[in-house]
């Protein structure tokens, strides 16, 4: 009569309460088919529907609300209002609109530049840094040749006064590679497409991957026939030559290296196409027409 009645119920338990050692989770009450007591260190799975490999949440304990995934740092993601990606790049904002190459046609005022420009450009030496630079570059303009060949097989579709002229353009051509030396500097490809037209700056020369040193008139001697090309008369550029600075100090060079060009050209049209390049051939010819009626004012 001394001891307390012995309670009928268990007591009310709490929410947070763990339960007592020795009770499992009623998902973890399992025994397999044939009545062996699991292996006690060895975790029995969690058995969940939708989620085998997520144990369960605790009783009362509100569900897991999944995050937002982010981008990962410095990678390119959503911005809010409707704006490009941070890590895209805006063409029109970033990277500079096209220059214009400059107009060689006899009613611009570009070739004026050009000439100006080559003559600023050839007036004194190669400064040293730009000599040391380029002191490894073989110069290409030494070596031009065409009429040699020409020469000695003529092809049937020569005109009558190229055919007539062969000895003496292939003795222009030879006399060249002793001329092809100088303390200038030498662009080694100018063309239309290898300038740049600026309306602060004027006209710039680019694509320098040719340049070298040599003679002063390689530069002016290379753009004349281009002229004659854009349409200027072939007179207008033969008497340009023969006052412009670069080419008036050592005509017999300047000639001999129009020469070496012509045949050049002249040589290599009559190849065969090469890939990549349906419209050299046809350019090629084209150039040798010019040079050809330069030349045949020079050497009249």
């Amino acid at each position: 009569m001394d001891r307390r009645p012995r309670p009928t119920a268990d007591p009310p338990r709490s929410r947070f309460r763990r339960p007592r050692h020795g009770r499992r989770h009623p998902s973890r009450r399992l025994r397999p088919p044939d009545g062996r007591r699991p292996d006690p260190c060895r975790r029995a799975p969690v058995l969940r529907q939708g989620c085998p490999h997520r144990r369960p949440p605790h009783r009362g304990q509100p569900p897991r609300r999944r995050r937002p995934r982010l981008p990962a740092p410095g990678r390119p993601g959503p911005r809010p209002g409707g704006h490009p990606p941070r890590g895209r790049l805006d063409r029109r904002r970033h990277c500079p609109p096209r220059r214009p190459a400059p107009d060689l046609s006899p009613d611009s005022s570009d070739p004026r530049q050009i000439w100006a420009l080559l003559d600023k450009l050839t007036s004194s030496p190669a400064p040293p840094p730009y000599t040391t630079a380029v002191a490894t570059t073989p110069s290409g303009a030494a070596g031009l040749h065409g009429w040699n060949q020409l020469l000695t097989d003529p092809p049937g579709d020569l005109e009558p006064d190229v055919r007539h002229r062969l000895p003496e353009l292939a003795e222009l051509e030879a006399a060249w590679p002793g001329l092809a030396h100088g303390d200038r500097i030498v662009h080694g490809d100018l063309r239309a497409d290898n300038m740049v037209r600026d309306h602060d700056h004027g006209v710039t020369f680019v694509d320098w991957a040719h340049a070298t040193t040599g003679p002063a008139c390689i530069d002016a001697v290379s753009l004349a026939p281009q002229l004659v090309l854009a349409g200027h008369t072939p007179q207008d550029i033969a008497r340009l030559l023969d006052e412009h600075p670069a080419t008036a100090t050592d005509p017999l060079a300047s000639t001999a290296f129009l020469a070496a060009l012509t045949g050049h050209w002249h040589r290599n049209a009559r190849k065969p196409a090469p890939p990549g390049a349906p419209g050299l051939r046809a350019y090629q010819h084209r150039a040798a027409t010019a040079g050809i009626a330069l030349l045949a004012l020079r050497m009249n």
